[in-house]
């Protein structure tokens, strides 16, 4: 995905979402398994450290799931601006708790990794 990367998905059969993610440790090693029987879904990506999008803050990448596309983007950014270090992430996943219409979250900033949600990640 790209900064600014916003999918709809609406499949019969289960599909995967290759994360890639410049320059981290995590990039082209992570799948985002989507379930049939969960959508439609939407999920988006914003990015603090590559894409063109102005972000406040330093996310390598603040992937969301939701039903609503357009507030799957929304959390994504909102998110993304809440991380400037790798330390912000338990933040930014309590903060993703708060905010209700939100299936899952993969947060990413150097070489650590939050999850929360049903979401679920493949290699």
């Amino acid at each position: 995905m790209e900064n600014g990367g916003d999918i709809y998905v609406n499949c019969k059969t289960d599909i995967r979402i290759g994360l890639f993610v410049e320059g981290s440790v995590f990039s082209d090693k992570l799948k985002v398994n989507l379930r049939r029987e969960k959508m439609p879904m939407g999920i988006c990506t914003s990015s603090g450290v590559f894409g063109h999008s102005l972000s406040l803050g330093k996310a390598d990448a603040a992937v969301v799931l939701a039903q609503d596309t357009a507030l799957a983007d929304a959390a994504a950014t909102r998110l993304a601006n809440e991380i400037k270090v790798k330390e912000d992430i338990e933040c930014a996943v309590k903060t993703a708790q708060q905010i209700q219409g939100i299936a899952g979250v993969v947060l990413i900033k150097d070489e650590r990794i939050g999850l929360w949600g049903d979401v679920e990640i493949i290699q």
